[in-house]
């Protein structure tokens, strides 16, 4: 691995400011802001693992605060299939190069775009039959998003 030059580490340092700022806001949206940005000046593999560090740490603080409210039974369901998710995705991280973890990278947040400027207006609402089916979508999607560009994908969960 290479290193920051002094431009890159103020980069770098500048680009993780706003990011957490925005979390700290927002309640979210560290990893969508800095992920992008943070591929400029590192590795992919790189920047998912400083990204999901810092969010992990910072999490805490806000799992302690909602941890009675979470519905532990859809929890469940979630993390079974995430969990199938990441393995998916460790399977494709070391399958892909650089350059395609780039490009996976900037396409799916395309699609996100395209699907958050579609879905701007009104959320459908599914019936309660297709629940499960989304639960297992959801949650593999997460899983391998996830694991390929970092720990925010929490839009994909809330899709």
């Amino acid at each position: 691995m290479s290193s920051l030059s002094l431009s890159g580490l103020a980069f770098y340092m500048l680009v993780m400011t706003g990011a957490f700022a925005v979390r700290s806001a927002a309640g979210f949206g560290a990893v969508l802001i800095a992920m992008p940005m943070l591929a400029f000046v590192l590795p992919v593999s790189t920047a998912v693992s400083v990204t999901t560090a810092l969010t992990a740490i910072t999490s805490v603080q806000q799992v302690s605060r909602g941890w009675h409210r979470v519905a532990w039974g859809h929890f469940a369901i979630m993390a079974f299939y995430s969990t199938l998710g990441i393995g998916i995705g460790f399977y494709f991280i070391n399958l892909l190069n650089e350059d395609a973890l780039r490009r996976s990278l900037g396409l799916f947040l395309i699609v996100y775009a395209l699907y958050a400027f579609a879905t701007a207006k009104a959320s459908p609402v599914l019936p309660a039959h297709w629940r499960r089916v989304l639960a297992a979508g959801t949650g593999v999607a997460g899983g391998v998003l996830g694991t390929l560009f970092g720990a925010g994908v929490g839009p994909i969960y809330v899709i």
